[in-house]
């Protein structure tokens, strides 16, 4: 147990403080060696996959998805990241950066699991080129189940009552909107159209034009800044007709 707990500070990289939580919450890292497992794995993240062996690199990927260094290199991570390369199109460092971001999916199935989100975003208008931006800009995108992929394009087209066809426009404006629930999102439409008195063609204009206004969070940005240009006198038909024409202001 000593040795695999020294491995994980020293070569891993995972800070002292922080091993024992990392342990009491993923015990099985104890469980596996570290010359027929552990280490193999480290160097194929660091060698091959190309993640720095320091500065937050190996050693935040194994703090965010423990699970990876049991994983298999010839069974599970290689393929899975050749995948990635050859049916995504990423370069290598590209590659990197998507498991870096989410390491979880090199422990998906790319076939059929992976397989079937990239053909549904295919099938609602994404060509191959904007597929790789959303997923390099926000490797979570992988993370939502297909069912949770389709609610996500429901709301916009329902909730943010954006255009069928604008949606992929949207997505690959903003890719950081696949890794936020519907729920959330919610919160900001209902903002827009309940506190600032959008119609639904304004809050499809608003969303279309600058998606990223979904990501803010509506009490502790939305809402300070039109209660302070209230304060200064502006009514809240100005600042909405001023969101409607520039929402990134």
């Amino acid at each position: 147990m000593r040795e695999r707990a020294w491995f994980l500070i020293d070569e891993v990289g995972i800070p002292s403080e922080r091993l024992g939580g990392l342990i009491t919450r993923h015990p099985h890292l104890l469980r596996f060696s570290v010359k027929r497992r552990l280490r193999p794995t480290l160097e194929f993240l660091i060698c091959e996959v190309g993640i720095p062996p320091q500065h937050g690199g190996v050693g935040k990927v194994v703090l965010n998805h423990p699970g990876i260094l049991h994983l298999s290199v010839e069974r599970k991570l290689r393929q899975g990241w050749e995948w990635l390369m050859l049916e995504i199109g990423l370069s290598k460092e590209e590659a990197a950066r998507v498991i870096q971001g989410y390491p979880g999916v090199l422990a998906l199935k790319m076939e059929p699991t992976v397989r079937r989100k990239l053909e549904y975003l295919a099938s609602i208008g994404l060509n191959p080129q904007e597929i790789k931006r959303v997923i390099v800009h926000e490797p979570l995108s992988l993370s939502r189940s297909l069912d949770s992929m389709i609610d996500l394009v429901n709301f916009f087209t329902t909730e943010a009552s954006v255009p069928p066809a604008q949606v992929p426009s949207v997505l690959v404006a903003c890719p950081a909107l696949t890794a936020y629930s519907t729920l959330r999102l919610s919160e900001s439409t209902t903002f827009l159209r309940v506190s600032m008195g959008m119609s639904r063609e304004q809050v499809s204009s608003t969303v279309v034009c600058f998606p990223r206004i979904l990501t803010y969070k509506t009490e502790s940005n939305l809402k300070l800044k039109v209660d302070y240009l209230e304060e200064k006198g502006f009514l809240l038909s100005e600042i909405r007709d001023e969101v409607v024409l520039r929402p990134s202001v």
